[in-house]
């Protein structure tokens, strides 16, 4: 390949061109007069607003920024003597989100779509919750009451619920795969999904709840770009649906 170089080819059915603006060796700040497209070559495209297709180096978007920070240290945060628990939330809900979308739909990984943080009361759950935001790069993280989703009037408690869900569903049919994380945090999660069948008051209002919130998390069309925490005190009110693998 030369500098200027036109190149035409055909992918999968569709022809396109592309005209070769530079050579670069990595590592390097001169460009080549010519370069070779060997089996180490690694290219991807890429559509641009202005330019329609850019073509990327791959290695470079292997690694995806989704912490502000490569190091953070938490006591300045903080949360010291936590650093455990930390370690846990992040290999299990954000080790898969790391790798780049092609590579994670390649090896067929699925993201955790949530997590529950459970424990005594002053344990710190709530505090983790809230510095977590801090720490990722993207969407600020929405933090819910769980009591304040209730509503008096009939179909409005479903609309909180799905409402929270709005942005990410919006940004998935849009951006796809490259959608930026949505943090959705309910604090005192027991207020809103207590087990379906166990309270008395006739309305029915409670399971309502719940089902809309597990067709959102895990349901046939779930979005790939969420991730809820929840914190309780009462692991043991909540709905045994909402614990299985795959939701928190």
């Amino acid at each position: 390949m030369t500098a200027g170089q036109t190149v035409l080819f055909e992918f999968h059915g569709n022809k396109y061109n592309f005209s070769v603006s530079q050579a670069v060796v990595e590592g390097q700040e001169n460009s080549l007069e010519r370069g070779m497209i060997s089996y180490d070559t690694y290219i991807i495209f890429e559509a641009s607003s202005d330019s329609g297709i850019k073509i990327v180096n791959q290695r470079e978007a292997a690694t995806s920024n989704i912490f502000k920070q490569k190091e953070f240290n938490l006591q300045s945060l903080g949360i010291g003597g936590l650093s455990a628990e930390f370690a846990d939330i992040f290999r299990r809900a954000f080790a898969s989100r790391v790798f780049p979308p092609h590579v994670t739909s390649k090896l067929g990984i699925k993201h955790v779509k949530g997590m529950l943080l459970y424990g005594p009361p002053g344990t710190g759950k709530t505090l983790m919750a809230r510095q977590i935001g801090k720490i990722l790069n993207g969407k600020e993280p929405k933090i819910v009451n769980g009591p304040e989703v209730l509503s008096k009037y009939v179909g409005e408690t479903e609309k909180n619920v799905r409402d929270l869900f709005a942005d990410a569903e919006q940004d998935q049919r849009t951006k796809g795969d490259e959608s930026d994380l949505h943090v959705i945090i309910f604090d005192e999660i027991d207020a809103i999904c207590k087990s379906r069948g166990s309270t008395r008051d006739g309305t029915g209002v409670h399971d309502s709840i719940v089902n809309q919130l597990l067709t959102k998390i895990d349901g046939v069309e779930s979005l790939n770009n969420v991730l809820l925490i929840g914190m309780t005190n009462r692991k043991d009110m909540l709905d045994e649906a909402l614990l299985r693998p795959g939701r928190l």
